[in-house]
């Protein structure tokens, strides 16, 4: 982030206010519902399937936190250098059963 002098400080201040953002940006709630919605619209039309999603950590892990609220900024620090990191999501319909992460290098 070249354009936010303190990105750490900024990344906390998201995290502890999902509707903190800067002008002309997202914030974390929007990150979220946006990711969401489209998760939910892929389930929808995609029912019984395996399904593969590539994403960013910051929009993944707004996705895990809307069906696992206890993963917060600590979580966040811990895997935003992380990659490849691998989340499996295990849903039935629309709701999330369970929720895996890999990390490659450690398999």
């Amino acid at each position: 982030m070249d354009w936010i002098a303190d990105s750490d400080t900024f990344c906390r201040l998201q995290w502890q206010d999902f509707s903190y953002r800067l002008e002309g940006g997202e914030s974390l709630r929007e990150v979220q519902v946006r990711n969401v919605q489209a998760l939910t619209a892929i389930l929808k039309s995609k029912r019984e399937k395996t399904i593969a999603i590539g994403s960013h950590g910051t929009a993944l892990s707004t996705v895990i936190n809307n069906f696992d609220s206890s993963f917060g900024y600590l979580d966040f620090l811990k895997i935003k250098d992380l990659m490849p990191w691998i989340v499996q999501f295990d849903f039935e319909g629309l709701e999330c059963k369970a929720i895996q992460s890999y990390n490659l290098y450690e398999l």
